[in-house]
């Protein structure tokens, strides 16, 4: 039985992502060192014991990643949406427009990007700009976008589906912990 101290998710002695992370495993914008900490909290929180719960708080640990990855690419979906109804609003009054790429002006472009910026103020100075401009409330396209994007509804999908299986999955592991404590609790004390 392997002792759970050779089971380092982390060497901190050495920059080369773990042996078990494979780096197609990280998309672009996402952190090896965040997935690897997502990781060991679930370990230190599941405490597993055996092999066979390694492996299953391993797999809890990957479906919570893949549905943190899963929202941030609904999200990232819908925001594009947003921006490029936004332009095609600024530049033709209509969100169903369609801007040519090549007719969209660096100004325009850039007042997009405003309007999803993570700076509040930011934010909220292009929005209200936005509206005085054009009379379209940014939540009005924020509904289309979200509303209208394929991409979107798919992420939404996936993220149900992982969810589903995160939850049977950490049913069973429950159940195996609590089976597994029977066991001990039941066990004859020899001396």
């Amino acid at each position: 039985m392997t002792d759970a101290s050779d089971l380092a998710l982390v060497d901190d002695d050495d920059d080369e992502p773990p042996s078990h992370v494979l780096m197609e495993d990280v998309l672009p914008g996402e952190d090896l060192v965040a997935r690897e900490q997502l990781k060991e909290a679930y370990l230190e929180e599941l405490n597993p014991v055996t092999a066979y719960e390694w492996s299953l708080a391993d797999q809890l640990a990957n479906y919570e990643w893949e549905i943190m990855r899963h929202r941030r690419m609904r999200d990232a979906t819908v925001l594009l949406k947003y921006q490029r109804l936004a332009t095609n609003v600024i530049m033709e009054g209509d969100p169903n427009h369609d801007a040519w790429v090549s007719e969209i002006d660096e100004e325009t472009r850039l007042f997009a990007l405003d309007l999803t910026s993570k700076d509040p103020q930011t934010r909220q100075e292009a929005e209200a700009a936005f509206l005085q401009e054009t009379q379209w409330h940014p939540h009005q396209l924020l509904a289309l976008a979200s509303g209208s994007s394929e991409e979107a509804k798919h992420h939404d999908t996936k993220i149900a589906d992982l969810e589903r299986r995160r939850r049977a999955l950490r049913k069973d592991y429950d159940e195996l912990k609590v089976t597994h404590a029977r066991v001990v609790e039941d066990a004859e004390v020899m001396r």
